[in-house]
């Protein structure tokens, strides 16, 4: 059997377990499709419901303060890293997990002042401050 072949096959034998690999994992961290929300602080119940299809997540709640919640709940579940990556981007500490190749940007954060904006908008009442009761 010629080299070429036996690398044809291996490679049809590796891309098959990278296949089945693939099926697997898409099946244990298949997302939840419905999820029933309490938490301490907010007054009422949120449902998320996820459409199995498309991924895309609804929320159904008996209150503002809860779909609030329940909002911020199913994007940082989802959104997880992307929320601390654009939090230490605002406030200018990138480098302190991505390395020293970041430091430019974490200086350009600091000079805009993106991360002191971002706390005097929440701390300033009517806006978002009433949130915070």
């Amino acid at each position: 059997m010629g080299l070429i072949k036996k690398l044809g096959y291996c490679m049809a034998i590796w891309f098959g377990f990278l296949a089945v690999a693939y099926q697997v994992l898409m099946h244990i961290y298949q997302p939840e499709l419905k999820q029933e929300l309490h938490l301490e602080r907010a007054q009422g119940i949120a449902k998320i419901v996820v459409e199995a299809e498309s991924g895309i997540q609804h929320i159904d709640s008996d209150s503002v303060e809860m779909m609030l919640y329940a909002q911020g709940y199913a994007h940082a579940k989802d959104r997880l890293w992307a929320m601390e990556r654009l939090r230490r981007f605002s406030n200018g500490t990138l480098s302190e997990v991505l390395g020293d190749e970041t430091l430019p940007i974490d200086k350009l954060s600091i000079s805009v002042g993106v991360g002191k904006a971002s706390r005097e908008t929440w701390e300033k009442p009517g806006v978002m401050g009433d949130l915070q009761k």
